[in-house]
């Protein structure tokens, strides 16, 4: 394979290396990264693929993180070929596959059933590599338990490297875990296959597809329509194609397709030329589309199509509950008269999904508005000094990952105030000015009670903004009383769960007692979310009195329950117990907590992730 170095122009500048490309004719760089900030970033140093494998086989296991079409499956097959090259044995595998059939007889532990499986594939002592395909393919609250398996593995049999494909996502790893991804394709092989270069077409995936039809899309979407209409279905057929894949997602909230249901939307004829052009793979075991983007695609047409549909349920439904946001940026695609409108309807639901769609406009069509640009990565870059570890993770690779000078200026900003001045600079237009009115407050300004009928405003940017300045405010007993009561069922949700978010700010009993009886009334998930949130953000701005109370009432079974029947509330609890800086009796009072969340979980993979919280507690 060619190792010719790309042209300068095509190099990110922070980017320690991008040479030595030895991927499947694009060469594009496998780059081994020292942890998750080079990650987002892109940054690492190029190896080859046999310097990979040397690598997984010393550490046992590397994780693979790149973003959606960057080449995962390709270059493991380049691995594969690579290891019987050197005599290595090789099992590959999907691990939808491995999941489904750990599925069919776990007695307890997800994690022991698949680790059962893997280590009886690379069981006869000589040196193997384990390809594993598709980490983020997997419900999310599976993805531990999978990795947690290969660590196992990695003891078990010194003779094994595995090597895992994942999106790009912050994972918890132990130390051993190495650590890689994917660079883009260089522009000189661009313009070798297309004789120009194209932003998107820096994806290979993207690459090929403008290869093999001789056209250069500038959106993702046109680049699927192009590809189904050319092997698959005919004009009249896409729209029932599009409505049978996004009632897929919306019954099963993951990959997998069910033949009967699908078969009923778009017809047997139908499914069985998607099965016969290998669009439709998988059948003997997990049926699934052969590459996830073109299922998203095809959700993502039905519900541009309709914006009746735009909010929380359909979102819900696209995103596996807001773990995979590719869908969502393909709906921004097709929908340039109304960008800003679908951008705000995504931020009212889901603040991380709509950075990560103004990230994927900005590298393609660019839609957006330039002020709305500004406010969201504005918002997103004052999260960076949350309490919580994640939250200020999160924003901070949202903020490395985005395209814009904008974005790298704010993830350098020392404080609110400074992020603060950014904006007063940057945003001088009248079609924000209200909103750059209340964003731009100085810390600690006084909280009229105008601004708690902001709060609860039909704008969605205008009403979080509030939200999130009004933790930064001077609030008076009288303004808090009035924040209460927006906790009451009678408001919309939306103004619940703002409402919830706000009062994390403000460690008082009042405020304890409202987020426990919404908490415990409320059947609105979001709602819920945000009280169980600023339930710990209270315990850990509170007296050591107050913050064993919190954690006491927090304790008890209905509370509890509640948690365990809704992944997302569990989710939010793992993150949300993780503080930047807590006080010295954290473990101890929080492990109330975690401890009845662990007696009362319904297997031993839950009790594993309470497990596992519990040591990081101790551990941080």
């Amino acid at each position: 394979m060619s190792t010719n170095r790309p042209d300068n122009d095509s190099r990110d500048a922070n980017t320690r290396h991008r040479s030595t490309a030895l991927i499947p004719s694009f060469e594009y760089p496998i780059l081994v990264c020292q942890d998750f900030d080079d990650v987002f970033s892109g940054e690492g140093d190029s190896v080859s693929p046999r310097e990979l494998i040397r690598i997984a086989h010393s550490r046992g296991r590397i994780l693979l993180q790149a973003r959606g079409g960057a080449g995962k499956t390709e270059t493991l097959k380049v691995l594969e070929r690579s290891a019987a090259e050197e005599q290595i044995a090789v099992t590959a595998i999907d691990i939808i596959d491995v999941v489904s059939q750990a599925g069919q007889g776990m007695d307890g532990s997800a994690a022991s059933a698949i680790v059962d499986s893997l280590a009886e594939e690379t069981s006869d002592g000589n040196d193997k590599l384990l390809l594993l395909d598709g980490l983020n393919e997997i419900p999310p609250d599976l993805a531990p338990a999978v990795i947690e398996a290969v660590d196992e593995l990695a003891v078990r049999d010194l003779s094994v490297g595995t090597i895992m494909t994942d999106r790009i996502s912050r994972r918890h790893l132990s130390s051993r875990w190495g650590l890689a991804t994917l660079g883009v394709v260089p522009n000189d092989i661009q313009r070798k296959f297309l004789g120009e270069t194209h932003e998107l077409c820096s994806i290979p995936f993207y690459l090929e597809s403008a290869r093999n039809s001789g056209r250069v899309w500038k959106i993702r979407s046109d680049i699927h329509r192009d590809f189904l209409l050319r092997h698959a279905v005919m004009e009249d057929e896409l729209g029932r194609l599009s409505l049978g894949a996004f009632r897929q997602y919306e019954l099963s909230s993951n990959r997998k397709l069910d033949p009967v249901k699908f078969i009923d939307s778009i017809g047997k004829a139908a499914f069985d030329k998607l099965v016969a052009n290998q669009i439709v793979v998988g059948m003997d075991s997990a049926p699934r589309f052969s590459h996830h983007l073109i299922h998203d695609y095809l959700a993502a047409s039905y519900l541009a199509q309709h914006p009746d549909l735009w909010g929380p349920q359909a979102f819900d439904a696209i995103t596996f509950r807001a773990t995979s946001f590719d869908a969502l940026a393909m709906v921004l695609e097709q929908v340039p008269a109304t960008a800003d409108a679908f951008l705000l309807c995504v931020y009212d639901w889901n603040f991380y999904a709509s950075a990560y769609l103004l990230a994927e406009d900005r590298m393609g069509s660019s839609q957006v508005s330039d002020d709305l640009e500004v406010a969201i990565l504005s918002l997103l870059a004052e999260k960076r000094f949350d309490r919580v570890a994640s939250t200020a993770e999160q924003v901070s690779d949202a903020l490395r990952v985005h395209p814009s000078i904008i974005a790298k200026e704010l993830l350098r900003k020392p404080d609110t105030e400074s992020i603060l001045e950014t904006v007063k600079e940057r945003v001088s237009g009248d079609s924000l000015k209200a909103w750059r009115d209340i964003f731009t407050r100085s810390v600690d300004a006084p909280l009229a009670s105008c601004d708690v009928h902001v709060l609860q405003s039909e704008d969605s940017l205008l009403g979080w903004t509030m939200a999130a300045v009004i933790k930064r405010s001077e609030v008076s007993n009288a303004r808090l009383k009035e924040i209460r009561r927006l906790l009451k069922l009678s408001h919309p949700a939306t103004v619940r769960w703002r409402a919830a978010h706000t009062l994390g700010a403000f460690p008082r009993q009042e405020v304890v007692d409202d987020l426990i009886a919404c908490f415990l009334r409320d059947d609105e998930i979001w709602v819920r979310y945000g009280a169980l949130r600023s339930l710990v953000e209270v315990a850990a701005g509170g007296s050591p009195e107050l913050r064993r109370e919190v954690f006491d009432r927090m304790s008890r079974m209905d509370l509890i329950s509640i948690i365990h029947q809704e992944e997302k509330l569990q989710r939010e609890a793992e993150r949300a117990f993780l503080m930047r800086e807590y006080p010295s009796d954290w473990p101890e009072t929080a492990g109330v907590v975690i401890e009845q969340l662990w007696a009362a979980s319904p297997s031993v993979e839950s009790q594993d992730r309470w497990r596992r919280l519990a040591n990081r507690l101790k551990s941080a």
